[in-house]
């Protein structure tokens, strides 16, 4: 604990003091400091002071007075979530990540077991009803196997402190806030009763680039834990082969929906199903060949009523309970949804992250490209979060997902600015792109 506060105390003496990118010790020193005592004393009387470092005006500085207000608002944003940071590691209590625990799993039926036993002695009494022949009624009996396990029941975590999982979305997803609001009263009365609660559906809606994405798949795994039920429809075109719903039996390429899939192969009654996208859905899509609506089959799957006995078009020998299943939808615009669709949505307006915000933003997403390759980086200094504290999260992940090369190579646990330049580089430099490349960097 105290090296973390020493790593990060030392960052904070460094967001305003001027580095010569030329000097020999940059590329080896992300602070440039040698006397480490001296930095850690001077990070924490810069967190103690009221005063911020005055922006430098005028001629001669070449900055304007609106610019400079600018930059010492995003000083002082910066500052205070570093102090925030600098709180959390002093009380690991108050780190909130992903709560795997405090909840409890009530089992509710999804399939009615005798149903599923009755289509399974109708489909082999009758092995050439149906396109496909006895290769695919062999499947469909698998299926409707595995949907009877359990005797057709499956669990939903209820979980016994709404707070927790409150407070863990805001700190993942600071800049949709109102989907912790959105989610306060279903969750407090699934913790105050101790049964299952249904989670409306919700809406990200936002500028390309915002997060909207990586915020919906961070709120499900609050919702179900990292390694919860967490299914990814989307209608931008890489999904385009696939259903929600399931494809007609009649066709010999049909197959079970995503639904279906879901609920029988696992124990989860509540998976989470992320909806990317769903602004660019058309009535008249084409799935494997075959038209499809897909609107339609969301519509049924969002009203509890009809979710509640939901068909597979491929399995429609039974109905099952997919009512418990939460769905989180992005979109760039309202404009081209479905009337009726959008009716059935919470919509939440994202807005670009604030700079303070930005800091855990960039702090989550330094961790999930961690992960990807079983390192650890230690939380980036103060000269590259005001570089990219103004960024949207897609540019920052870009950016972080091409700089983690530099500190695998170099065996450093932290980043340093000529990391971040080269990436900017790196990316721009395929198409010599001089005016994306000053915007990545200003």
């Amino acid at each position: 604990m105290t090296t973390h506060l020493k790593s990060l105390s030392i960052q904070m003496s460094s967001l305003f003091k001027e580095e010569d990118d030329d000097h020999p010790d940059h590329k080896d020193d992300p602070c440039n400091a040698s006397d480490v005592a001296g930095a850690v004393e001077a990070g924490f009387a810069f967190l103690n002071s009221d005063d911020v470092v005055e922006p430098p005006v005028g001629n001669d500085s070449g900055t304007t007075d609106a610019e400079g207000d600018t930059l010492h608002q995003k000083q002082k944003a910066i500052r205070d979530a570093l102090r925030e940071r600098i709180d959390r590691f002093s009380d690991p209590d108050s780190i909130i990540e992903y709560p795997e625990s405090g909840y409890n799993v009530h089992p509710v039926t999804i399939f009615d077991k005798k149903k599923c036993s009755q289509a399974i002695a109708d489909l082999q009494s009758d092995r050439r009803g149906v396109a496909g022949g006895g290769d695919k009624r062999d499947a469909d009996v698998v299926k409707l196997e595995q949907s009877k396990s359990n005797a057709g029941r499956r669990g939903i975590r209820v979980h016994t402190c709404a707070n927790v999982i409150l407070d863990a979305i805001i700190n993942v997803a600071p800049n949709f806030g109102q989907v912790a609001t959105h989610l306060h009263a279903p969750l407090s009365i699934a913790a105050k009763t101790s049964r299952p609660v249904r989670i409306p559906p919700i809406l990200l809606v936002g500028a390309p680039g915002v997060g909207k994405t990586r915020a919906a798949r961070k709120i499900a795994e609050c919702l179900v834990g990292q390694d919860g039920d967490i299914y990814t429809q989307n209608y931008g075109g890489c999904d385009v082969g696939s259903s929600l719903g399931g494809l007609d039996k009649a066709w010999s390429n049909s197959q079970t929906g995503k639904i279906f899939d879901a609920l029988s192969l696992s124990r989860t009654a509540n998976p989470v199903f992320i909806l990317d996208e769903i602004d660019k859905i058309s009535s008249g899509e084409t799935t494997r060949g075959h038209k499809v609506d897909p609107a339609g089959e969301l519509l049924q799957l969002l009203e509890v009523e009809t979710a509640r006995r939901f068909t597979d078009k491929c399995l429609d020998l039974i109905n099952f309970n997919a009512s418990f299943v939460t769905y989180i939808a992005t979109a760039n615009s309202l404009a081209g949804i479905n009337t009726a669709l959008l009716s059935r949505f919470t919509v939440i307006l994202a807005r670009k992250p604030t700079a303070r915000e930005a800091v855990g933003i960039i702090d989550s997403i330094i961790t999930d490209i961690s992960k990807i390759y079983d390192i650890t980086i230690k939380p980036t200094s103060g000269d590259i979060l005001m570089l990219l504290s103004d960024k949207n999260p897609r540019t920052i992940y870009k950016l972080i997902s091409h700089a983690i090369v530099y500190p695998i190579l170099h065996n450093r646990d932290y980043f340093i600015m000529s990391d971040i330049q080269s990436a900017v580089n790196l990316i721009c430099g395929v198409n010599d792109n001089v005016g994306y490349k000053r915007e990545m960097m200003h």
